[in-house]
């Protein structure tokens, strides 16, 4: 067997072996079987590596979403620190 018939072989052994892999994580998840973050972390590792449209779009999704989660996050924060501000103008006033 030459050498390049040995290292297609064993790149068709690699691909076959990480695409179980995959499939092993995709159904433990399916399964409940990782939290939150470990689901994020797994969903990641296996977008790095398959070439998946499916996983581009939701990897952009969820992108977007914790972007827009940030910001009314940082908008519902103002509001409170103003909201408590009126409160503590309101009470010093109503001491006076």
């Amino acid at each position: 067997m030459s050498t390049n018939s040995q290292e297609n072989q064993q790149v068709s052994i690699s691909k076959d072996a990480l695409t179980i892999l995959v499939q092993l994580v995709q159904l433990a998840q399916k399964k409940g079987a990782y939290s939150l973050d470990e689901s994020y972390l797994a969903f990641n590792a296996i977008n790095t590596i398959v070439d998946e449209p499916k996983f581009k779009k939701t990897a952009e999704l969820v992108q977007n979403l914790f972007s827009s989660n940030n910001t009314s996050n940082n908008i519902q924060n103002e509001n409170e620190l103003s909201q408590n501000k009126n409160e503590e103008v309101a009470v010093n006033n109503s001491s006076v």
